[in-house]
């Protein structure tokens, strides 16, 4: 008994002794050995997972273990440790206890005490007491051994209090000093640079390096290093992280797995950057884990020992203190970076609404106009004005496809309040106000131009590849933006000179996905770089301007189209009023010469029964006479209601007018009047040559008629370009002191004349042949000298178009007829 009290004595002392706690363990197995005649002590541990037994102690010492582990299930160890009940197995069988005979530990032993270590709430292993000898204790050797145990246990109950206690005050102690630096700044740059410097400093490590990248692109959004780093540490990081590599710790000269079941020990490698001599005695490296899209990884290198400043290994304790490091910092990283985020897509905002509101005023401004002569003005103002774009100059070049090149249609240079005292007005300007502000300063740049004129005005660039990056942004439809100009081998030298270009940029302008100008701006007074953003505008306002110009275009086609259509109706209606009118008279002039002809007929063959007879002949002559100018009268009717359109050809104007001065060659000359010609070059005209010399010579006629005491007659003949078609013209002049104001208006109504003799149609004719002919008579009066005749046709080309415009409305209106 006593000495049983000694050896617990003995236990409790060692227990309670100032030494580690690893080595009171020890020194309690070695106790057992000296004092309980046993010849080996070994003390397990259980495993978390309560399945596998890892060595945790054994007595003696020098004792060789291949490190396999000891599996407890179905083992009279395990099941001791699981009931809580100490066993005794006098002697060892190989049949019954073959697992315990075999392994390496249990083996040549005849005997075995095992006896679970715990307390009174966990069972913390057990503690197996082995002998070559039958072991045979009595009652108080069984509670002696009891008190081993247990004292055992406290041991590693304390053991595991202490190294937790210290874990918590060290965490603790990183919580609070990381915790003040992050919690010190809200900036993302900031935030970083003391992350990475106060980790160095808690690990006490020469240096640290910091990586997140985003994951779905891989691309690196943060990347800092503080102090003492490898060369390739920036590779090796990344590449650890597109790896989805774990905790750490890697360190040099020893090799010995890591108890953290995250980490991954390597301290059999130096650690080396690709290519470099540098190398780093140990680092350690963490995941930091992010609930959003992001990825990274925090690193310390050469941890320095506080005590003489030598470099020391890494321990698993640092990488518990660098993991409470990254669990801290990963959220307050990741809402910098959500923030940096939210601020970055804000400014976007603003920028993009403060931009897209300058933009819908510019397209209201554009809006306002739908004529191609102010629209592209209003353009280039837009882009140019500081309340606009901002640029220094712009110009709009539109594509001539039968040349094959851009020409300048607009072009605007940006002014200052001093230059221009109205732009002083504008700071106040807001909302609605600036697209009326726009359309304003292109009013007035139309009557301001600009020194720019003399540069812009007669640039020609052809639309090939070799001309340029104007011609290729034609060409290839995408906008181009050229830094250094004189640098770029794409860049048209001589242009760019004459231009005065630094920088500049280029975008096409589309029409109905179609390529019809570019936009080309430069910043060559302020010399303000022009970013990407700026192209991004303005590409944006190149494809407003593209709708806008075609709608102008449109607009400015329908309404030509319509007062084609305008005329061609009135011409339609005309045509039917007068087809009307014909057919009347025709039908009169039918009825009226079968008893003419018969009047006419008899009383020629009385003037040749009464040829004695002068007076009756007189009577007789008076009534042949009135019979011709009747029968006169009845052709010009017949002319006047027949339409032989299906006799149209193209016909050479020139010749047809000089056909009709050679009819009426004789009356000229009686009259004295002299002829004075000048042909022009002109294209052929379509339609009916009959009718057309009939024209001339109704006019001709008229001329010499109002010239009974001669004068000059001068015909004229040459092409005119109007506003909107080309006409083909014969000026007819004549110096009969012309037709007196008060009746010029009724020159072409049927039957009015203001002759003695006169039919009245020989105008009307003149009018409705033309008419029926698509061309237009204008007349140059000038009472008291004469009269001008400007007889105009359109070429052949334009007038079988005119014709077929025509006969289309005829269609129309006639399945209108017969649908109604």
């Amino acid at each position: 008994m006593d000495r049983g009290l000694e050896l617990l004595k003995k236990v409790i002392q060692v227990a309670n002794s100032s030494i580690g706690f690893d080595d009171r363990l020890q020194g309690i197995l070695d106790l057992l050995i000296r004092k309980e005649g046993v010849e080996r002590a070994i003390l397990f541990s259980m495993t978390p997972d309560h399945e596998t037994l890892e060595l945790k102690k054994i007595s003696p010492r020098n004792v060789l273990w291949d490190g396999s582990p000891f599996l407890a299930a179905k083992t009279p160890i395990g099941d001791t440790i699981h009931n809580h009940i100490p066993l005794l197995i006098p002697r060892l069988n190989r049949k019954e206890h073959k697992a315990l005979v075999k392994h390496s530990l249990l083996k040549g032993f005849n005997s075995l005490i095992v006896l679970p270590v715990e307390d009174d709430n966990l069972v913390y292993g057990g503690l197996c007491l082995l002998s070559k000898q039958s072991l045979k204790p009595d009652p108080g050797q069984w509670e002696l051994l009891d008190l081993v145990a247990r004292e055992l246990a406290g041991i590693i109950r304390n053991s595991r209090v202490y190294t937790e206690s210290k874990k918590r005050i060290a965490e603790l102690s990183v919580l609070y000093q990381v915790g003040k630096v992050i919690g010190s700044t809200l900036e993302l740059d900031d935030l970083i640079e003391r992350v990475v410097a106060i980790t160095a400093q808690v690990i006490n490590a020469t240096g640290s390096a910091l990586m997140i990248l985003e994951k779905d692109s891989e691309t690196v959004v943060v990347e800092r290093k503080f102090g003492s780093v490898p060369p390739s540490v920036k590779e090796n990081i990344f590449r650890d992280l597109l790896d989805q590599k774990g905790n750490q710790i890697v360190n040099r000269g020893t090799t010995s797995p890591s108890r953290n079941r995250d980490a991954l020990t390597l301290k059999d490698k130096n650690h080396q950057g690709s290519g470099e001599t540098h190398q780093i005695s140990s680092f350690m490296c963490i995941a930091l884990n992010f609930k959003g899209p992001y990825r990274g990884r925090l690193c310390v290198y050469e941890k320095i020992s506080l005590g003489n400043g030598t470099t020391v290994y890494f321990s698993e304790e640092d990488l518990s203190v660098l993991s409470t490091i990254g669990n801290i910092i990963a959220s307050s990283l990741e809402n910098a970076l959500t923030f940096q985020k939210i601020e970055t897509l804000a400014r976007k905002n603003e920028w993009m609404v403060r931009n897209l509101s300058t933009l819908y005023q510019i397209d209201s401004a554009m809006m306002t106009s739908s004529t191609l002569k102010d629209l592209p003005q209003i353009i280039l103002e837009a882009i140019t004005l500081k309340e606009g774009l901002g640029f220094s100059r712009a110009i709009l070049l539109l594509a001539d496809e039968d040349k094959k090149i851009l020409t300048p249609m607009a072009w605007s240079i940006q002014r200052e309040s001093d230059q221009d005292p109205s732009l002083k007005k504008r700071d106040h300007l807001t909302g609605n106000e600036l697209s009326g502000y726009f359309v304003r300063q292109a009013a007035q740049i139309r009557n301001i131009r600009q020194e720019a004129d003399q540069v812009v005005h007669d640039i020609k660039v052809p639309l090939t590849k070799e001309s340029g990056i104007l011609a290729r942004t034609f060409l290839e439809g995408r906008a181009f933006l050229v830094d250094r100009v004189m640098e770029d081998p794409r860049i048209n030298k001589e242009l760019a000179k004459r231009l005065n270009l630094d920088s500049f940029a280029s975008v096409p302008i589309y029409a109905k996905d179609k390529v019809v100008g570019v936009i080309e701006v430069d910043n060559f007074i302020n010399k303000r770089p022009i970013t990407e953003e700026d192209l991004y505008l303005l590409s944006m306002l190149a494809h407003q301007a593209g709708l806008a110009l075609e709608n102008a275009r449109l607009y400015a086609f329908i309404e030509k189209t319509n007062n084609e259509l305008k005329v061609a109706r009135e011409r339609l209606i005309e045509s039917e009023k007068m087809v009307a009118i014909g057919e009347m008279a025709s039908g009169l002039a039918h009825e009226i010469r079968n008893p003419l002809v018969s009047i006419g007929g008899f009383v020629r063959r009385l003037n040749k029964k009464f040829s004695g007879d002068d007076q009756v002949q007189s009577y007789f002559q008076v009534i042949i006479n009135e019979v011709e100018r009747l029968e006169k009268t009845l052709n010009e009717i017949m002319d006047f209601s027949q339409d032989p359109r299906g006799n149209y050809r193209e016909w050479d104007l020139n010749r047809i007018v000089e056909e009709a001065l050679g009819l009426i060659q004789r009356e000229l000359d009686e009259g004295q009047i002299k002829v004075q010609k000048q042909w022009g070059k002109i294209p052929k005209v379509f339609g009916d040559n009959r009718q057309l010399g009939h024209v001339f010579y109704n006019l001709f006629l008229n001329s010499c008629q109002a010239m009974p005491q001669g004068g000059l007659l001068t015909v004229r003949t040459y092409s005119d370009k109007g506003a909107e078609r080309s006409w083909v013209t014969c000026e007819i002049k004549d110096t009969g002191g012309g037709i007196p104001p008060e009746v010029l208006h009724n020159i072409f109504n049927p039957f009015f004349t203001t002759k003695v003799h006169g039919s009245g149609l020989g105008l009307p004719i003149v009018h409705k042949i033309v008419t029926r002919h698509n061309g237009e008579v204008d007349i140059d009066n000038r009472p008291g000298e004469g009269i001008s005749f400007l007889i105009k046709f359109p070429s052949a080309k334009e007038a079988r178009q005119q014709l077929q415009r025509i006969t289309t409305i005829r269609e129309e209106n006639h399945e209108t007829d017969i649908n109604r």
